[in-house]
């Protein structure tokens, strides 16, 4: 089974190397827990693998927090689709 780091070593060993690709993963929990920093950062990572990626936004996603993501792989992001539905 592969997965996707998230970067975070004690994270991703916590989750046995990563999120399982492929597959539909829900992360939950209180406001201000991270969940939104989790979901970009998976992106980033499948982006800047060269698959595409779609990233669905009920918050409303600034430009300026996706350059800050992306920052030194900014040509990944034309492997993020975002789908805006606030």
């Amino acid at each position: 089974m592969e997965r996707i780091p998230l970067g975070c070593s004690n994270f991703d060993s916590l989750l046995g190397g990563g999120i399982e690709k492929g597959s539909v993963t829900l992360i939950y929990g209180e406001a201000g827990a991270g969940k939104t920093n989790v979901c970009l950062q998976l992106a980033r990572n499948v982006a800047i693998g060269g698959d595409k990626v779609a990233y669905i936004d009920s918050e409303g996603l600034s430009s300026e927090r996706l350059s800050q993501v992306f920052k030194g792989h900014e040509e990944s992001i034309k492997n993020l689709l975002v789908f805006e539905v606030h």
